[in-house]
């Protein structure tokens, strides 16, 4: 194989990993796509979650207030049982204390006056006996006998009649003071008790009325401070209801783009991987697997006349992987061949030809192979598409733009690979190194085995 044939191979091979790197484009095209629904679907949720924290804080002010209002409500009703106690009358208390007294200083008194009769008595008898006795005659004797005899017979009788009559009638008088006090008292207390059973019996209605009472005055009070806040309350669950309604409908479209997303991705990923097999079978033999990273070092050497084989290229390849970190040599040896690769192809323009009919008929018979794989993937998606068109009938225009994305994999799979399609990918693709086009591959191949795997363990 001489060198033009050889270069026309690995353009070639470079070209078949180009187009592979063009659906990892797409792919990542529906990755971004499912991250704007998950963002979308995160801000829809959110929206739900603020309206339920609405409606929280909402609840939560309509029992503050609630509480205050019974707050208000129990002193009102403690202020009412208190005016009822409030309007009672004491009974008073019998006091006895001041009679009494009085009695003992009235028996002093009495027993003093009769003392001093006594004493008056004795005295005068005590005169009127000694002017006897001396018997003198004198006037003196005469007027002491005098005296003597009125102190025995008038004065200390009369002090001592007197004094126990005084005695005897203030007693008399003190008890007869404490019997109409204890009459008026008692009349006091019958009436003041039967006051207070009125009073009593008020009280009594009042408090089993209780529950009446509360209700009355929960629904005035509520009129004026819970109206408000309970229909802000209803408006907020509403529109709770509303948005909920509509996200499930939101949530249900939101399910089938990513589902179309992700079939569109496995329907890609399978193309690439089917792509990338046919790589396998055509170059797979000239240019080991483990080598196609380091691509475009190879053609560097033999474009720079540094090797004038393959094999001469893989020599110099392996001498500087064991001596340089590769990545650097490869990005410039990207640059070095996008610079010419223009008129590369035109050199090799009969060479590439013939690779690329060889490499699209064979990329051809591959996707046969995946081509009911991706039928399946477009069944299901139509499928789905089916469904929410009949129930969500005012989104049929998405709907109509899911399906056509979907279709498109099923022509891309059923469609022939031209040579023009493998030209544009590896000029499209000639500023992006072969190690960025060899992860591309193993990336969307990663994508597939991820698949079987689940498939097969039926997740």
């Amino acid at each position: 194989m001489d060198k033009k044939e050889t270069l026309a191979t690995l353009y070639s091979l470079r070209a078949g990993l180009s187009l592979i790197s063009v659906e990892n484009d797409k792919v990542k095209k529906e990755e971004n796509s499912i991250d704007s629904l998950e963002a979308n679907r995160n801000y829809l949720n959110e929206e739900v979650a603020n309206k339920e924290e609405l409606i929280k804080n909402q609840k939560s002010l309509i029992a503050d207030e609630d509480k205050k209002i019974k707050g208000i409500i129990d002193k009102e009703y403690k202020k009412k049982i208190e005016e009822y106690d409030d309007k009672k009358r004491d009974f008073g208390y019998f006091d006895v204390d001041f009679a009494v007294k009085v009695i003992i200083w009235l028996v002093i008194i009495g027993v003093v006056i009769v003392l001093l009769g006594v004493g008056v008595y004795y005295l005068g008898d005590f005169f009127y006996t000694n002017a006897i006795e001396e018997g003198h005659g004198s006037a003196i004797d005469n007027a002491q006998q005098k005296t003597g005899e009125v102190m025995r017979d008038i004065v200390g009788p009369f002090m001592m009649k007197w004094g126990a009559i005084v005695f005897v009638g203030l007693i008399v008088l003190v008890l007869l003071y404490i019997l109409i006090k204890y009459l008026i008292h008692k009349n006091h207390e019958s009436r003041v008790a039967r006051f207070n059973r009125e009073i009593e019996r008020d009280k009594e209605y009042f408090t089993s009325q209780k529950n009446s009472f509360y209700k009355q005055r929960y629904e005035n009070l509520a009129v004026s401070k819970l109206n408000g806040l309970n229909n802000k309350l209803v408006s907020l669950e509403n529109n709770l209801v509303t948005i909920s309604k509509e996200n499930e409908e939101k949530f249900t479209l939101l399910d089938i783009k990513k589902d179309t997303h992700q079939n569109n991705i496995l329907s890609i990923s399978y193309r690439a991987n089917s792509i990338y097999e046919a790589l396998e079978k055509e170059y797979g033999d000239f240019l080991d697997t483990r080598d196609w990273a380091n691509l475009d070092l190879v053609i560097y050497y033999l474009e720079a006349k540094r090797a004038d084989t393959l094999k001469e290229a893989l020599i110099l390849l392996e001498n500087r992987m064991q001596f340089e970190d590769l990545k650097s040599l490869i990005v410039n040896a990207t640059n070095a061949i996008g610079q010419t690769i223009n008129n590369q192809t035109k050199v090799l323009g009969e060479y590439l030809n013939v690779c690329f009919k060889n490499l699209s008929n064979l990329i051809t018979e591959q996707n046969a192979i995946v081509l009911r794989t991706v039928e399946g993937f477009v069944e299901q998606t139509n499928s789905r598409l089916d469904s929410i068109s009949r129930n969500v009938s005012a989104l049929s225009n998405e709907v109509a733009d899911l399906r056509a994305t979907s279709n498109a994999q099923l022509v891309a799979a059923q469609s022939v690979i031209t040579n023009q399609q493998l030209t544009n990918s590896l000029l499209n693709k000639i500023n992006s190194s072969s190690a960025s086009l060899v992860n591309d591959c193993n990336y969307l191949r990663n994508i597939v085995e991820n698949y079987e795997v689940r498939r097969r363990n039926n997740i």
